[in-house]
């Protein structure tokens, strides 16, 4: 599995998959909203009309492609670790990566999914994208504290608290310019684990 799940950019590529590399990219740092179709182009290098011929919805079906892209790579990256390793180890293991994403970026980098998701009410198909996203991520992790031994509803309640705190953690460690929120998120994740495994 590559060490960075999220598509980087490759000058080599094709107008299509450098808007949506760009797309990724710009949104993971600006949000959706602070991301233009200048912007977009500009980064990209792509013509002008490109967004069109490729995205008929415009800058709305770039986002909400690239959210869906970005999306599937994390699914495969989490889908990854929770199959060949421990909850704990998986958690772990997740964290790690995304505090090497905050601390190498100067912590420009966020979660392009979650950013989408904050894109709601105004870009309905891009939220509705990013909670394809979650969806995904929350029963990889249910189905991975099933086989460690969780009940089914703690199983999926341990899984949304999990993708909430992650997601929430690196929010703030944006803000706080600290993996402080990661750290203690991962901490705190494995008590409730083990909590409820002795249930």
């Amino acid at each position: 599995m590559a060490d960075t799940p999220i598509q980087e950019f490759d000058a080599s590529a094709g107008p299509r998959e450098r808007l949506i590399a760009t797309a990724i990219d710009l949104v993971r740092r600006r949000g959706v909203f602070a991301t233009s179709v200048a912007d977009l182009l500009g980064h990209s290098g792509a013509a002008r009309n490109s967004i069109y011929q490729h995205f008929p919805k415009g800058k709305s079906g770039l986002i909400a492609t690239a959210t869906g892209e970005s999306g599937e790579q994390m699914t495969a990256f989490i889908g990854h670790l929770t199959t060949t390793r421990s909850v704990h180890e998986a958690v772990d293991a997740l964290v790690k990566w995304w505090k090497r994403e905050l601390e190498d970026s100067d912590y420009a980098l966020g979660c392009p999914v979650a950013a989408a998701a904050m894109a709601a009410p105004d870009e309905p198909e891009v939220a509705a994208t990013a909670n394809v996203a979650f969806d995904a991520w929350r029963r990889l992790v249910a189905d991975a504290a099933l086989r460690g031994g969780l009940s089914t509803d703690d199983a999926k309640s341990f899984a949304l608290f999990v993708v909430n705190a992650i997601e929430g953690a690196i929010i703030q460690c944006r803000s706080q310019r600290s993996v402080e929120s990661l750290d203690v998120a991962a901490a705190q994740l494995k008590v409730l684990y083990g909590a409820l495994r002795q249930h």
